[in-house]
């Protein structure tokens, strides 16, 4: 729960998003100080210098990490400085919905990078209707806690947001948002619970990948099933989705036989091991490189979601070790965003 006010405002302006303190070390990277003591009071000056000059483009909107700066009197003995991480978007006629969308994707890869649980807690947000303020219920604590997968490969959490399929995180938002999620609570995570998230987000991965496929182009299939004879086969399935038909809904009933031809070929595609292989191929990473033996890891995954003792604690410490199963569901979900290596990582212009 929340605040969620709208103010009538005549004049456009930049929407500006308050994060939590979990992402001040996140934007503190990119400024640097300049300080001025002559001694004398009056001359007092600090400024801080954006190493991040210009607004950075992510979609459809332009946005620039920054600090809100609050200082108390210069001319006081002492001077308190506060500083408040913001992301500030420029103005550029998006809906405040849309606007929204992008700055909760910015956060995710914030939150991936880093590991935290980056939101923004106060916004400000013009859209050509009226400027909309809202105020989030959420924890704005500073954790101990800083290990993202990839932190020191990609440096800075700007070269992440700079390298990603931004169009295809917009689109896919939500699903990919809580990928992030239980993947950043797995690694906090030991034992079999941390086993079952991660393996959790590679078999959503999966789901979304199968899913994709039956709909659309960007996503080959080569995996499938082999038949002594694929006509009678076919046939078979005919046969029973027909006699399925008779529990369809009678105003779908119609649209669901005449389908029948085109779902025999999905039926018959891929096993389960191939629906991952084929995954694996199309984003181009090889579960052998991260030592992990994908088939004993399936029966890993078998074992404990049906409640039996892990018969093998020695194999399930070695794929929950940090270059193993976590950095490989790490690697697929950047595959999975579009970045395809890690050398291929850009760099923010400072």
């Amino acid at each position: 729960m929340g605040v969620n006010l709208k103010f009538a405002v005549v004049e456009p302006r930049d929407s500006v998003f308050y994060l939590n303190k979990e992402s001040f070390t996140l934007i503190e990277p990119n400024f640097y100080y300049k300080l001025n003591f002559s001694g004398q009071k009056k001359d007092y000056k600090w400024e801080a210098i954006p190493k991040i000059k210009n607004f950075l483009t992510f979609n459809a909107v332009h946005y620039k990490p920054d600090f809100g700066i609050h200082n108390t009197n210069s001319s006081k003995e002492q001077v308190t400085i506060t500083k408040e991480p913001i992301i500030k978007f420029l103005f550029n006629g998006l809906g405040k919905d849309e606007i929204k969308k992008h700055i909760n994707a910015i956060c995710a890869l914030l939150s991936f990078f880093s590991g935290r649980d980056i939101n923004y807690q106060f916004s400000k947000i013009y859209d050509g209707n009226g400027e909309f303020v809202e105020v989030k219920n959420i924890p704005n604590t500073y954790s101990d806690y800083y290990h993202g997968m990839f932190m020191y490969e990609i440096r800075n959490p700007f070269n992440l947001i700079e390298s990603v399929n931004a169009p295809f995180f917009i689109l896919n938002i939500e699903f990919i948002t809580n990928c992030i999620r239980r993947f950043n609570t797995a690694l906090q995570l030991e034992g079999e619970s941390k086993f079952m998230l991660l393996y959790n987000v590679i078999e959503q991965i999966r789901n979304h990948y199968v899913e994709t496929n039956k709909t659309s182009n960007n996503y080959k299939v080569v995996d499938s099933y082999q038949f002594n004879d694929e006509n009678s086969a076919t046939e078979i399935i005919k046969k029973s989705l027909n006699e399925i038909s008779e529990f369809v809904k009678l105003e779908l009933k119609s649209s669901f036989i005449s389908e029948i031809p085109n779902k025999t070929k999905d039926i018959k595609r891929l096993t389960m091991k191939n629906q991952f292989n084929s995954l694996f191929i199309h984003l181009k990473i090889d579960p052998e490189n991260y030592m992990i033996d994908f088939k004993a890891l399936f029966s890993l995954r078998n074992e404990i979601f049906h409640g039996n003792p892990v018969s093998d604690i020695e194999m399930l410490n070695k794929v929950n070790n940090f270059q193993c199963l976590p950095k490989f569901t790490g690697m697929l979900m950047l595959k999975f965003m579009g970045v395809n290596s890690l050398k291929d990582i850009k760099k923010v212009a400072n």
